[in-house]
């Protein structure tokens, strides 16, 4: 190989990432964003069906216990 093959090799190279390079900025950053929010999912709490079952009826108790005793 030449050195003028090797500089038009170089030249062709840099034309093709020239042209792909917005197409591959914008992979990179859906890349970026999926990775983050699947890292966010995963941070958040698990939603516990049973604790707020247990809180609802405990704030219904103690509004229940606030209710005068002839309207119960």
């Amino acid at each position: 190989m030449s050195s003028y093959d090797f500089y038009m090799l170089l030249r062709s190279v840099d034309e093709l990432l020239s042209r792909l390079m917005p197409l591959l900025i914008i992979l990179t950053a859906g890349l970026v964003g999926l990775v983050l929010l699947r890292v966010w999912i995963k941070r958040r709490p698990a939603e516990r069906f049973d604790k707020q079952m247990l809180d609802l009826q405990r704030r219904v108790e103690r509004l229940e216990q606030r209710l005068p005793p002839d309207s119960r």
